[in-house]
């Protein structure tokens, strides 16, 4: 993925993945343009997580789920 955008726009820099019926994440790699790379592993599913070059994962936070509709 990278940033970018055209003129008065740009890209959301955040990343979603699906894992389905998982309970965890056995290994999560990120390759940056520069060449680094930072990995992470038996990460929590249902979790966000700030990746930072050079330093992996930096924070994590819960996923809010969205709120149900009532018919």
């Amino acid at each position: 993925m990278r940033s970018g955008g055209s003129y008065l726009s740009s890209s959301d820099l955040r990343l979603h993945f699906g894992v389905g019926a998982a309970t965890k994440i056995d290994r999560l790699e990120v390759s940056w343009p520069s060449g680094q790379k930072d990995a992470a592993t038996n990460l929590s599913v249902e979790r966000i997580f700030v990746v930072k070059e050079g330093q992996g994962v930096v924070e994590t936070r819960p996923l809010r789920k969205a709120p149900e509709v009532r018919k």
